[in-house]
């Protein structure tokens, strides 16, 4: 997700239209807004959120959001547009607030609208879109206000917040696909301890073999593609790191660091274990039929360990991020 402009009016100490365009360098991801004291940053940060996500925390809100100067003067309109791209998709979104009196005292004074265009064409339900390409659980990742960086510090890694990052990164989706493959692998090697023998069954489990195999080069691709997400992050990672060893209250993002080494380490021996049961395997079952099918095993499972090694680090480099 990348956002390209955004246009606001009357909203907080933003009066009238004010529409700011950030930079669309390809070579960097990250965008800094900088200011004096009461010049508008954290009303920045808010309107953008308020934009994708709606009301925080109650519906008073949005009393506090209208600007009080553009009430006096008859303008009873408040909104936020935010155009952004996705996956080569161009979206353009907009939340509105409208007050029906200009002594707006009570949450019913206002009514809300909000529109999300994707490619031109309005999308129905708004709020499952957004979800799927930055869950709410995750944006505070994305977009922080630094005067609250202390709070980052200090944010647990709950299970709510890991799955909304596994969620843009689109983790489930191949998790999900590797293990039905793993499904299917199995039920192959029952069918050919029965059927080794007929040649049209050894046939149908070839082409079935080669099906999986076509599925598995997808899941293949789709890794990859996370893999150079992450060597993007690589530099700032080390920046982060280096920074973060200066203050003792990131000690324990280390600790864990370090229990993750020891859980490749575990998982390493697994794999010398499989190698070993591999060899038995041989020496039991049609060395033909059998040696493709346990290599294919012995890929998938040194995929499954660089692949939860990815993402552990990954998981620790967005907190580490977040929180600087």
């Amino acid at each position: 997700m990348r956002v390209q402009k955004i246009k606001i009016k009357n909203f907080g100490v933003y009066h009238g239209i004010n529409e700011i365009t950030l930079p669309l360098d390809e070579g960097k991801n990250i965008c800094l807004i900088d200011g004096n004291n009461g010049y508008g940053k954290t009303t920045f940060y808010r309107a953008l959120w308020y934009c994708l996500y709606g009301i925080r925390h109650k519906y008073k809100e949005r009393l506090d959001f209208m600007n009080r100067y553009a009430l006096s003067q008859g303008d009873l309109r408040t909104s936020v547009e935010v155009h952004f791209t996705y996956r080569g998709k161009h979206y353009q979104m907009t939340r509105s607030l409208i007050a029906t009196r200009e002594n707006i005292e009570r949450v019913n004074d206002v009514e809300e609208s909000v529109t999300l265009l994707e490619d031109g064409v309005p999308v129905v339900n708004i709020e499952n879109r957004i979800n799927e390409i930055l869950p709410r659980d995750a944006s505070q990742f994305f977009f922080f206000d630094g005067e609250d960086i202390a709070k980052y510090a200090s944010l647990e890694n709950t299970e709510a917040t890991k799955e909304a990052i596994e969620m843009v990164l689109g983790i489930p989706a191949i998790r999900n696909a590797i293990q039905d493959l793993y499904t299917i692998e199995k039920g192959l090697h029952k069918e050919i301890k029965k059927e080794t023998k007929d040649n049209k069954d050894q046939q149908r489990l070839m082409e079935q073999e080669e099906e999986i195999s076509s599925k598995i080069e997808s899941c293949k691709s789709k890794l990859e593609e996370a893999k150079k997400e992450k060597e993007k992050l690589s530099s700032l990672k080390m920046n982060l790191q280096q920074r973060l060893e200066e203050h003792e209250v990131f000690r324990p993002i280390f600790e864990e660091k370090e229990n993750l080494e020891r859980r490749k380490k575990e998982l390493e021996e697994r794999l010398k274990l499989m190698k070993r049961e591999e060899k038995e395997i041989f020496e039991r079952m049609p060395y033909l039929i059998v040696k493709p099918i346990i290599e294919k095993l012995e890929k998938g499972y040194r995929e499954k360990l660089l692949r939860e090694k990815n993402i552990q680090e990954r998981a620790i480099l967005y907190k580490a991020m977040l929180k600087e």
